[in-house]
């Protein structure tokens, strides 16, 4: 097999489409001719992504810091095993099972990332309402999965498991070049599928900008994302009503 070759990528955040990718390109260019297989790849992500989530928990300007940063190597791993494996024709079940396993696990805003930034934040300021957000976030998350399956597509779950995830086939929308109003609601989308991001770097500026500003960047992350989920279960549970009335309407 020839060595992948340097390429641009397609839109997303800046620091996906300019960092996460370029260097992911690198790393495997850095492994092509090793042993080392896509599945050991994850692993080693998913090492990094615990030793960010107990910096996180600790509370402190360095403990923040160093999440960060062994987040967002663990990130950009997170490209590495999934274009290593195509590129290397290693792609298998076992490595979407970790991928969506460890990930959900780990490296959401409703699972132990969310948590460990929640319990750092309270863990400084003895302030609860970090871990109540959380909670939101949670019971948000879980009733939209819930109710996704039940009122959206009852075979979701049997089409979408065990995908092995393909980020560049992936449609992304354009933000310029589509008008305005259309640009509007593919920016929102692009937040919306980053949304990881907001709470990431408002753990890195979280002492910094409220020691100096007074302004409280996680806690902002934090609503962000529970408004963005509980918005999620309403708007499937209404469509669930309508699908019922519907439904029953068409019986009489």
């Amino acid at each position: 097999m020839r060595k992948p070759e340097r390429r641009k990528f397609r839109q997303e955040t800046v620091i996906h489409s300019y960092i996460h990718r370029p260097l992911s390109i690198e790393i495997i260019r850095l492994l092509w001719n090793t042993n080392i297989t896509a599945n050991q790849i994850t692993l080693f992500r998913v090492v990094l992504n615990i030793i960010s989530l107990i910096l996180f928990i600790q509370g402190t300007l360095w403990g923040f810091i160093g999440g960060f940063v062994f987040f967002q190597i663990h990130e950009i791993l997170d490209h590495v095993d999934g274009m290593y494996s195509r590129l290397k024709n290693q792609t298998s079940k076992i490595g979407a099972y970790m991928e969506y396993l460890f990930d959900d696990m780990f490296s959401t805003s409703y699972g132990l990332f969310g948590l460990a930034i929640a319990y750092g934040a309270y863990n400084l300021t003895g302030n609860y309402i970090y871990i109540w957000l959380f909670i939101s976030i949670a019971i948000a998350h879980s009733l939209y999965s819930v109710y996704l399956v039940k009122f959206k597509n009852e075979q979701i779950c049997e089409q979408e498991s065990l995908h092995n995830i393909d980020h560049d086939s992936e449609p992304f929308p354009a933000i310029l070049g589509v008008g305005v109003t259309q640009g509007i609601k593919n920016l929102i989308f692009t937040a919306m599928v980053w949304k990881n991001e907001f709470l990431l770097w408002g753990a890195l500026g979280f002492i910094y900008f409220k020691e100096h500003f007074g302004i409280d960047t996680i806690l902002l992350a934090l609503i962000i994302h529970s408004i963005y989920f509980n918005i999620t279960w309403i708007k499937i549970a209404l469509f669930g009503y309508r699908k019922a009335r519907i439904l029953d309407s068409i019986k009489r």
